[in-house]
């Protein structure tokens, strides 16, 4: 169904444009651009080379923020809201995808890039994993689905607390029961519970990730990593690494833990990776 708005009975645009200006330094590449895109809309737009076509594109993809000299100005809303407002700009991006001419893929074979998602996921697991998302949410009302989800290949996270108001405690072990009752893995993240089918976890993924990535066993250089978390579900890297970090939300779970790190930032959040990485470049 088409939103519209209940005052006045118009289909409201699925993507706003107002007065947008985007300038590189000193030199403006567009200005004072307003446009409306309604859903199923085709949009198009046509240019010659440096007319800005690109630079559009990534101001409504926030990929701005990747380009320190690029500065964008006015109002650019998504489905009705101010997309510089977002704290979530993955799952922005999950909504508004650029694909650009030349690909960009992982340092390995193509037949390896094509193959890493269906062998990562388990394409089978797929259906489980949606059936298990249907039963969740009629049985835990409140719970939600993670914003960046359409970004997960593998895992089923369900949100608590990130996007929708706090879950108590209780409803947050039901969404874990309802994981392990058909013998899914489940793990209570700060934010979220992430259930898949496997017998993996970060600690088993990782080492797969240095052996086919970076041909190196995790084994040998482990004393050389410094692993930072903020969830029950990094319990097996603290275990694991000697340096390990956790962030100091992670003192909420003490109960539900078995392996705390070994060290604790005194900041929660973001502030605490950013602690963390203000240590390393003291």
């Amino acid at each position: 169904m088409v939103a519209a708005s209940p005052e006045t009975g118009v289909v409201q645009p699925t993507l706003d444009v107002n007065n947008l200006s985007i300038r590189y330094g000193s030199e403006e590449v567009l200005g004072g651009v307003s446009l409306e895109v309604r859903k199923h809309e085709i949009f198009g737009i046509i240019g010659p080379a440096n007319a800005g076509k690109t630079s559009f594109l990534k101001a409504i993809n926030r990929m701005d923020m990747f380009t320190p000299t690029m500065h964008v100005e006015g109002d650019i809303r998504f489905n009705g809201r101010e997309i510089r407002r977002l704290k979530n700009v993955y799952a922005l991006r999950s909504r508004i995808g650029v694909v650009f001419p030349l690909p960009v893929g992982l340092p390995m074979t193509v037949y390896e890039n094509v193959a890493l998602a269906p062998r990562l996921s388990g394409v089978r697991d797929r259906k489980k994993l949606e059936d298990l998302r249907k039963k969740i949410l009629q049985q835990v009302p409140g719970a939600g689905i993670a914003a960046d989800q359409a970004y997960r290949d593998a895992d089923l996270a369900i949100d608590f607390c990130e996007d929708v108001a706090p879950l108590p405690r209780k409803d947050v072990k039901r969404i874990v029961r309802c994981f392990k009752e058909v013998g899914a893995e489940a793990k209570i993240s700060s934010i979220h519970v992430n259930g898949w089918f496997g017998a993996y976890d970060k600690l088993s993924m990782t080492r797969l990730l240095f052996k086919e990535i970076f041909r190196q066993k995790l084994d040998d250089i482990k004393s050389k990593v410094i692993y930072i978390g903020d969830s029950p579900n990094d319990v097996p890297m603290f275990a694991y690494f000697t340096h390990s970090v956790g962030v100091a939300n992670i003192s909420s779970f003490k109960k539900e833990i078995s392996c705390f790190p070994a060290w604790i930032t005194q900041a929660e959040g973001g502030q605490g990776f950013a602690e963390m990485v203000a240590e390393l470049l003291a």
